[in-house]
């Protein structure tokens, strides 16, 4: 009896270091940021486009994001957009024709000018 207490003992005791292990420290979770900080300047034949909005269209998701064009044809998003590709296109101060932009590069149906942005900060030189 006293060998069966004993032997009931040690196995006791051997789960509770079985379940005394310590466990694997946590895996560092990876974050990555796919979104893009996007600024840069527009100039069509060299002079810069100092008026009216810039807009990049995501074919892949639908939508647009726009800036306001300013002095020398700087422009900047105020939001990080995803990281793809982008249709871009012009309109005027008051939404429609830009007067200093061709037309084909007024809707993101006519526009031939496109532009892949990657995660991070993004500076573009947009040259019409």
């Amino acid at each position: 009896m006293k060998r069966i207490c004993s032997l009931s003992a040690l196995l006791l005791a051997a789960v509770v270091m079985v379940g005394c292990e310590k466990a694997p420290p946590p895996q560092a979770e990876v974050v990555t940021d796919t979104t893009a900080e996007v600024s840069g300047t527009v100039t069509v034949n060299g002079s810069p486009v100092s008026s009216g909005q810039i807009v990049l269209f995501s074919l892949s998701n639908g939508n647009s994001h726009t800036a306001n064009l300013q002095s020398e044809g700087k422009f900047e998003l105020e939001e990080k957009i995803p990281a793809v590709e982008y249709t871009v296109f012009f309109l005027g101060s008051d939404g429609g024709g830009h007067p200093s932009v061709p037309e084909q590069y007024q809707s993101e149906t006519s526009s031939s000018y496109t532009t892949t942005v990657t995660a991070g900060p993004n500076d573009l030189e947009i040259a019409l």
